[in-house]
């Protein structure tokens, strides 16, 4: 579903991408495709979409990915 989300995840382009499998999900067929994989796949997705479009997770993903790009010093 996603690529390196870990990295690119609290990035406007990754929220945006993920808010269109929102859509997707809800409007779309992707839950059908889903029940094919997972037996609760209303956890598996809000699972994930929730997690990452929670504004605390955001921001601490934000924080965490910094500081490893500053060998943990905090500029």
């Amino acid at each position: 579903m996603s690529v390196a989300a870990h990295v690119f995840g609290g990035e406007p382009e990754g929220l945006a991408s993920i808010r269109r499998a929102v859509d997707e999900y809800e409007k779309g067929d992707l839950r059908g495709r889903l029940a094919r994989h997972h037996d609760d796949p209303d956890g598996a997705f809000r699972g994930w979409a929730d997690t990452w479009l929670h504004p605390g997770f955001v921001r601490l993903e934000r924080r965490v990915v910094s500081r490893r790009h500053t060998g943990g010093r905090s500029w």
